[in-house]
């Protein structure tokens, strides 16, 4: 990085607030992405920004960035193989649904039910807690 005078940044640009890529402008757009630009600068370095998906995250950090960004929950396994900074949120999980839907998913046995599909991103932790909590409502 000090030398290239380029911050490698992977983030899979799909979770909104953290990180966004804009498909008609190619822009990304979120917190994270304030963040890394607000870091870069202090480097005086220029972003690249390496597009990966959760399923390949740490794969992808691992031989392609110098810091990985967008909402990446902090998980064992991922930190066994990666330092993490202190947590800018500590929220853990958070099912959303449409407003006129929150009495009826309110708690996790309201969603863990036959009927009730859960949408999550492939190969992340967010899919792990489905599948951990929400086996009858998958």
């Amino acid at each position: 990085m000090r030398a290239t005078k380029r911050l490698r940044v992977c983030t899979t640009g799909d979770y909104r607030p953290f990180t966004y890529l804009d498909p008609a402008t190619k822009a990304y757009s979120g917190i994270d992405v304030t963040m890394a630009k607000s870091l870069a600068a202090s480097l005086g370095a220029q972003i690249t920004w390496v597009p990966t998906t959760w399923k390949n995250l740490m794969p992808d950090f691992l031989a392609k960035c110098d810091i990985g960004m967008g909402g990446v929950s902090i998980s064992t396994d991922r930190a066994q193989r990666a330092f993490f900074s202190d947590p800018v949120l500590t929220e853990g999980k958070t099912p959303i649904t449409l407003c006129r839907n929150v009495s009826k998913f309110d708690t996790v046995a309201e969603i863990n039910r036959p009927g009730v599909r859960s949408i999550t991103p492939e190969g992340g932790t967010n899919e792990e807690f489905a599948v951990a909590n929400y086996p009858k409502g998958r």
